[in-house]
């Protein structure tokens, strides 16, 4: 939506796309600041299948973080393995 108002000003669709890429990061976190500051996140977090979501989300989080790291935190070490490694046997010409 930002990009076709920029191209509509008179910026060619790639410069326009380029700008949206670069400025609307801040322009969302300037709203998220704005929001949090009212109490308007507050409102919503209250709501109970917001509140469900977010629990859901944690859950999640939390299972794909034991997923990709089990052992975090335990201070588990990868000992070197004592045995030798096989040979390997070479044919003779």
């Amino acid at each position: 939506m930002a990009a076709r108002l920029l191209v509509r000003i008179g910026l060619r669709g790639v410069l326009a796309s380029n700008v949206v890429g670069w400025i609307l990061p801040f322009v969302v976190e300037q709203l998220i600041k704005v929001a949090h500051r009212s109490g308007v996140l507050d409102k919503l977090k209250a709501h109970p299948t917001v509140a469900d979501s977010l629990t859901r989300l944690d859950e999640l989080k939390k299972a794909a973080w034991k997923t990709l790291v089990p052992d975090a935190g335990s201070g588990a070490e990868l000992l070197p393995d004592d045995a030798e490694l096989p040979r390997q046997l070479t044919a003779k010409p």
